[in-house]
């Protein structure tokens, strides 16, 4: 499948994208290659492969969360090198409006 220059035109119109001549005929040729691989893709026969779920032979490998205390000098680094305190603690931004 090849895009035309409106096509391409076009959807950078949804994804709010404002695009140069040169890039214009740039992602038209990319897309167009990803679509005709893509179609490539869908003619092959898959009909007497296995449907396989997970290549992968291991499991989460899930460490237990343990606590523990940091001594002094490692709390002075940490909070050195934070951006914000507030008495002895990092300082982040609000992100929840009471």
């Amino acid at each position: 499948m090849s895009f035309s220059t409106a096509d391409i035109k076009h959807i950078a119109h949804l994804a709010r994208l404002t695009l140069t001549e040169p890039e214009i005929k740039q992602y038209r040729r990319e897309i167009s290659g990803i679509v005709s691989y893509v179609d490539k893709l869908a003619s092959v026969n898959v009909s007497k492969e296995e449907a396989t779920t997970n290549l992968s032979t291991t499991n989460n490998l899930l460490r237990p969360d343990l606590v523990s205390d940091w001594d002094k000098a490692e709390k002075e680094s940490a909070l050195a090198l934070a951006p914000r305190k507030k008495d002895r603690l990092v300082a982040v931004p609000k992100i929840f409006e009471s």
